[in-house]
């Protein structure tokens, strides 16, 4: 996706969807490459984030989001029913045409498809990773494990490890340290680095 489409479809999630604010906008990097570390929020995290931070980044996904065959189950589980409230059986009926929608839209983002649980295929997102470093781009990471509890007074799950892997990598073939960001979505409407 070009830049310029890229930033209108960002204002208009903003002016729709997020409208919040960042905070700590002193302290984004000036040029890449980075890794940004952010937590979900629902459905509404990869969404502020993007809003929120003026850097084109490239985003790792649930492999299952950019799978078309995948993606409206996982659509239905964790969006459709989770987030939206919406019942069996209009649950799998949205889930079907949201996932026509979704799936080329995060494919032409640039998303990179995790695989958790699959070591061999979890090479694979490391390496795509690694190629959009090299070029000096941004990656956007959400560790959160989604499969365990949430934090009773953060709303965060625990995270997942693999995404500090990148850091090695990275030093291991520049010689050079990788930076990492942490961002915050918060509840309030703030995205907070």
């Amino acid at each position: 996706m070009k830049e310029g489409l890229y930033q209108f479809i960002v204002g208009v999630l903003d002016l729709f969807l997020w409208g919040g604010e960042l905070a700590g906008e002193e302290n984004l990097p000036q040029r890449g490459p980075a890794v940004f570390i952010a937590n979900h929020h629902e459905a509404t995290g990869p969404i502020a984030v993007a809003c929120s931070i003026p850097l084109r980044m490239y985003a790792w996904a649930v492999a299952d989001m950019v799978d078309q065959e995948k993606a409206a189950a996982w659509l239905k589980w964790d969006f459709v029913e989770r987030t939206l409230h919406i019942k069996p059986p209009a649950s799998n009926w949205v889930a079907k045409r949201l996932s026509k929608i979704t799936v080329p839209f995060l494919r032409s983002l640039g998303c990179i498809p995790v695989y958790k649980g699959d070591y061999d295929r979890m090479v694979d997102t490391l390496r795509l990773s690694m190629d959009v470093l090299r070029q000096g781009k941004f990656l956007l990471v959400f560790p959160e494990d989604n499969m365990l509890p949430a934090d009773p007074v953060t709303g965060m799950r625990p995270f997942q490890r693999s995404f500090a892997r990148l850091g090695e990598m990275y030093y291991e073939e520049t010689g050079e340290r990788l930076e990492f960001y942490s961002v915050a979505v918060h509840p309030s409407g703030y995205v907070i680095i």
